[in-house]
């Protein structure tokens, strides 16, 4: 028989385990609750009797309850009277560590599982080490590793040939054993910690990440080791959720920038006809509470309905799903008019609408999306001929239906006062003939103040002629123009693009409004009034527009006006494919054309 415990230094420090650490089963736990000890130090001070006395305790439970003990060094019915009086909680925090190991090799050496291999040998391992072998067959269907979609109670029943009442009460109590067991499973932790640290992932991507760091050995099913962990007790803020056409695992910031990109990406090619990475990225950066990645971003759109890349190396892409399109409206527009018209031409056309800002996309974009599109081909990678045909009446307004018929009448060049008169003698409103001739994607200004249809066969001689009456053109260099706003609040400076541009970004700074400027620099804003950086200002260059034109692109050959706003310190950035007015206007505001 033990001697009493009658000091603190002499008690075991098993004893300052709780009951739960011993890992015992449901029935033999489930007694134990019913004596309301907390502590293994307060179970050895009951005998046999006091179990016998307790409902469905009997002696295979005391014999589970006695064998643990005894491979603690302890047993049932030891006197222990310093128990009663010590702090034990104190205690227990002094012994912390040496507790914690303890833990650790009763778990191990209770429960067996197989760590050495991937997340489905370990899951396995865990369930045959822990559960009943007639509910592990169970257990591991509704787990669901190996299927590609979650099993509901009633077709475990349906399987298993029970009520999906007791496939409930089967799960239930195998979490309580698995909740006791407390078991370390380090490959599904690994596994929740690698989802927890990516982007927003599809289940393919996702196999693939646990496959390349040797957490998995196969697939398994994403949504089944969301509820591995769950079941397991595995801490995780993995989600799964379906978005847009796609379905993803990742964190809730994961998915709400995987929302946002998608959002973003197709409002984006509803406004714009087609878009970059960059630029979605951009926008979720401004919107998201998350940072936009670049290959999450790629990945969240990729999945969608009728995404279609126009340029990968550059990341240009559409969508054919989407119902409303601007460009390809345009481009319906321009080919009825003109059913074989040159690349620029259309691409020219495309921007002069006033809800394109003066963007389209660049040249090997366009072709690709002209390629794509189905009813036109792109002929010697210049030439876009229509193969449907478009019907005049059906994809032009009646007011464009009636100046196409004054410049086939009276063309193919004419000047603006000579397309105002013909136009007004052919019935139409004034006001609304001026806003076409600036807007309309089926006109084209060919140089100042001259006007052809797009695609029409004009010779330079013809438009030289013409020309004449109204001034010179604009000389062809870099450098356009500049001057002051009509409002004294700014002043603007046009350019020509060229490849040195559109390769580095800088552009020169006219003398006249140098003094003018701010060296600090000016917020970079777009047409749409979106920001796209910052410009910063040195002697007689200035520089930041790369980000501009990796978002909205531009060409060799287009115009581009930057409009300097020296009280607001933003320059807003305009691109063109026809020369702009002489004059600015005060403030930025757009004419509408009714059924355009």
């Amino acid at each position: 028989m033990r001697r009493p415990i009658d000091s603190i230094d002499a008690m075991p420090i098993e004893l300052l385990l709780k009951v739960s650490d011993l890992g015992l089963s449901v029935r033999a736990a489930g007694c134990v609750e019913k004596l309301g000890v907390v502590r293994i130090g307060d179970l050895v001070g009951c005998v046999e009797h006091d179990l016998l006395g307790l409902k469905n305790c009997g002696r295979r439970t005391i014999k589970e309850i006695t064998v643990l003990l005894t491979g603690l060094g302890l047993s049932l019915g030891m006197t222990v009277p310093v128990w009663k009086t010590a702090d034990v909680a104190l205690i227990a925090r002094k012994h912390a560590g040496a507790l914690a190991r303890i833990r650790q090799r009763l778990f191990k050496d209770l429960y067996k599982i197989d760590s050495t291999r991937g997340v489905e040998t370990e899951v396995s391992s865990a369930l045959r080490a822990v559960l009943k072998p007639r509910d592990l067959p169970k257990v591991e269907l509704w787990i669901g590793l190996d299927l590609g979609s979650l099993p509901t109670l009633q077709a475990i029943g349906d399987v298993a040939d029970v009520s999906r009442e007791r496939i409930r009460q089967i799960i239930e109590k195998a979490k309580a054993r698995i909740e006791l067991a407390r078991l370390p499973m380090p490959r599904l932790n690994a596994a929740a910690r690698l989802l927890g640290g990516a982007s927003a992932l599809t289940e393919p991507q996702a196999q693939y990440l646990l496959s390349a760091q040797g957490v998995t050995e196969r697939k398994v099913s994403m949504r089944g080791l969301l509820r591995a962990a769950e079941f397991f007790g595995v801490p995780t803020q993995v989600r799964h959720a379906k978005i847009g056409g796609g379905e993803f695992f990742g964190t809730d910031a994961a998915l709400g920038v995987c929302r946002s990109a998608i959002r973003a990406g197709r409002h984006a090619v509803e406004h714009w006809g087609c878009s970059t990475i960059d630029d979605v990225c951009a926008q979720v950066s401004n919107t998201s509470d998350g940072a936009a990645v670049s290959e999450a971003v790629r990945h969240a759109l990729e999945t969608q309905p009728g995404f279609r890349w126009l340029d990968e190396d550059t990341r240009w892409f559409w969508f054919e799903e989407v119902p409303r399109n601007r460009v390809l409206n345009k481009v319906d527009k321009i080919l009825a008019v003109a059913p074989k018209v040159d690349l620029s031409d259309l691409r020219a056309g495309i921007a002069r609408h006033y809800r394109m800002d003066g963007f389209a996309p660049p040249s090997r974009v366009l072709r690709a999306l002209c390629e794509q599109i189905g009813d036109c081909d792109v002929v010697n990678g210049r030439t876009v001929v229509d193969k449907r045909p478009r019907d005049p009446t059906t994809e032009l307004s009646d007011q464009e239906c009636a100046m196409v018929e004054v410049f086939h009448r009276h063309g193919p060049a004419l000047t603006y006062a000579d397309a105002m008169r013909l136009c007004s003698d052919a019935g139409l409103n004034e006001t609304t003939t001026g806003i076409y001739l600036a807007n309309s994607p089926v006109l084209r200004r060919v140089t100042m103040g001259v006007y052809t249809l797009v695609g029409a066969a004009v010779t330079p001689g013809e438009i030289e002629t013409v020309a004449k009456t109204v001034g010179r053109s604009r000389r062809k260099q870099v450098m356009q123009d500049h001057g002051w706003r009509p409002d004294g609040a700014g002043v603007w400076v046009t350019y020509r693009i060229s490849q040195g541009i559109l390769r580095s970004g800088v552009l020169g700074v006219p003398a006249g409004i140098r003094k003018c400027l701010d060296p600090q620099g000016y917020d970079l804003h777009g047409a749409d009034e979106a920001k796209m950086g910052r410009v910063r200002i040195r002697g007689s260059s200035m520089w930041g527009f790369l980000p501009f034109f990796r978002r909205r692109g531009g060409d060799v050959g287009d115009f581009l006006r930057i409009t300097f706003r020296l009280t607001e310190h933003i320059a807003r950035i305009e691109v063109a494919q026809e020369p702009f007015d002489d004059s600015v206007p005060g403030a930025d505001e757009k004419s509408t054309v009714s059924g355009a």
